[in-house]
């Protein structure tokens, strides 16, 4: 309680530190995602899916950095 009140207005904290730490690792890769987003760091790939015949069958999309 005394740690959520210390951080401020909305924030999370959890009595586990584990928990806390994983909590805290995701939220910062959300943001390097987001920032990587926003500043076009990501490129899209398509790449065709094909059955045992070779007829296409539908596509994946990958992601590059």
């Amino acid at each position: 309680m005394y740690a959520a009140k210390k951080a401020g207005r909305n924030t999370s904290r959890f009595f586990d530190p584990v928990m806390q730490e994983t909590l805290e690792k995701r939220a910062q890769l959300e943001q390097d995602l987001r920032r990587a987003l926003e500043q076009g760091q990501f490129q899209l790939c398509f790449q065709k899916r094909v059955n045992v015949e070779g007829e296409p069958t539908g596509a994946e999309v990958l992601l590059e950095l």
